[in-house]
C-alpha cells in the first residue's frame, strides 16, 4: 500500500485492501494450525475519478518453518510477489469478486510486471517449498520493487 501512496495521486487517499491466504494441501503444520504458503491481495483504489483494483499472489518458501524442530527458531523468508487478475485469483483461491472490480482491473491480456499466466501451486517434478509457483515460466520474475507494479 506504501508503494501505491509514492507512485499514484489517489483520491482522498482512500484505499481499500483486500487479503487472505491460499490454502492448499501442502500448508505446512505449525503449532495445530496449517501456515499457507501463498496470500492473496487486492488494492483498490481511485485516480481521477477512475476505480481501480490490482491483484497480487505473494509466496513463501517455508523450509525454515519444516525445519523448526531441528533448529528450535523460527525464521520465515520473504516473500516473493506477483502481480495477478483477479479473475486469476478468483480462480485460485474460489474468491469472488464484483463485476465492478473486475472492470477495474488490469486486461487479462495486459503485460504485467509479475505474471501473465496464473501461477500454479507446486506441481509435478517441483519442489512444494519453492517460492517461484508452478506454471510460471522461468523467464517471468516476481515483481523486483514497487517501480515494476503496473498500477
Amino acid at each position: 500500500e506504501d508503494a501505491l501512496y509514492a507512485e499514484v495521486d489517489v483520491d482522498a487517499l482512500r484505499v481499500s485492501v483486500l487479503a487472505g491466504p491460499v490454502l492448499g494441501s501442502d500448508d505446512v503444520p505449525y503449532r495445530e494450525a496449517l501456515v499457507p504458503r501463498e496470500f492473496w491481495k487486492v488494492i483498490v483504489f481511485a485516480e481521477g475519478g477512475i476505480l481501480h483494483a490490482r491483484g497480487f499472489l505473494l509466496t513463501q518458501r517455508l523450509t525454515r518453518l519444516e525445519d523448526l524442530g531441528r533448529e528450535g527458531r523460527l525464521e520465515l523468508e520473504p516473500f516473493r510477489t506477483w502481480q495477478v487478475t483477479l479473475a486469476d485469483l478468483e480462480e485460485r483461491t474460489g474468491v469472488v469478486f464484483p463485476p465492478v472490480l473486475h472492470d477495474a482491473d488490469l486486461p487479462a491480456d495486459a503485460e504485467t510486471a509479475g505474471v501473465k499466466e496464473r501461477p500454479g501451486r507446486a506441481g509435478a517434478g517441483e519442489h512444494p517449498g519453492t517460492t517461484r509457483p508452478a506454471g510460471v515460466p522461468t523467464e517471468r520474475a516476481p515483481l523486483r520493487s514497487p517501480a515494476d507494479i503496473r498500477w
